[in-house]
């Protein structure tokens, strides 16, 4: 992942710089846990153990992880409790939950309090530079909740590095739309028309263009899914387009496809 390293770096000291505090910390730690907090977006909930992200002002779909009985126990407000274990002065494991009293970050070997937003998203782009795909993909989350933090450039740095994991740059993709929505079109279908990208990339971004469900994003996926030369792709599109047979557009091309 060395050439990912190199993008993220630059990327970071683009922002700003790294967060010496934090880094530092960690290394003074050497084994243990550190917690801290930070404010999220709007539209970004839980309950202590788990996140719910909204997807789109007017969307009632969400993006959920972590534990909860059903999506109304995910409706407390933020900030956002990150839990970091630490071995070797390195980051092996890392935890974000939303809402609640944040116990297990304050239960932390080491307790560094309510962080600002951009501090934390600058720290968190960090980690994805770290050979572990699991730390990296669940920093790039915590990164995306953080509010008012600009994510499009360190993400399209992700994204766009093919030295970094395929999950990741996956990940690091669904988020930019998630987060920046449909001025990201262009982008997204750029990667999908790629020959040369990796098709688990490829097919994650439809994925992603599926989140947003409305205009412009929805006549790409109905546009890959008539006419994309890839029959992978057009494949993956259908079965994007299927959550939409609300849609009289949707239901009469899925007729003409089904019907060829």
């Amino acid at each position: 992942m060395f050439g990912c390293l190199i993008a993220l770096l630059t990327t970071v000291l683009m922002a700003g710089g790294s967060s010496p505090d934090i880094a530092a910390r960690i290394t003074d730690l050497g084994d243990g846990s550190i917690g801290l907090s930070y404010e999220v977006r709007d539209g970004v909930t839980g309950n202590g153990r788990g996140v719910r992200v909204r997807l789109g002002a007017d969307s009632t779909a969400s993006f959920y992880q972590g534990h909860y009985a059903d999506l109304d126990d995910l409706t407390e407000e933020g900030p956002a409790h990150l839990t970091l274990r630490v071995r070797n002065g390195a980051v092996v494991d890392l935890d974000v939950v939303v809402g609640g009293s944040g116990k297990q970050a304050r239960r932390a070997d080491v307790d560094l309090g309510t962080v600002d937003p951009a501090v934390a998203a600058r720290w968190l782009m960090g980690l994805v530079e770290m050979g572990k795909a699991k730390v990296a993909d669940d920093a790039i989350l915590a990164a995306a909740i953080a509010r008012d933090v600009e994510i499009v450039e360190p993400f399209l740095s992700v994204t766009r590095d093919r030295e970094c994991d395929a999950d990741v740059r996956s990940s690091a993709l669904y988020w930019l739309v998630i987060v920046a929505g449909e001025r990201m079109l262009g982008d997204v279908q750029a990667v999908i028309d790629d020959d040369d990208e990796d098709v688990e990339v490829r097919e994650n971004a439809i994925f992603a263009l599926a989140q947003l469900g409305e205009g412009e994003s929805l006549e790409h996926l109905m546009g890959i899914a008539r006419d994309h030369r890839d029959p992978r792709l057009r494949q993956s599109a259908l079965f994007a387009l299927a959550q939409f047979e609300d849609k009289d557009e949707v239901v009469a091309l899925l007729e003409e496809i089904l019907t060829e």
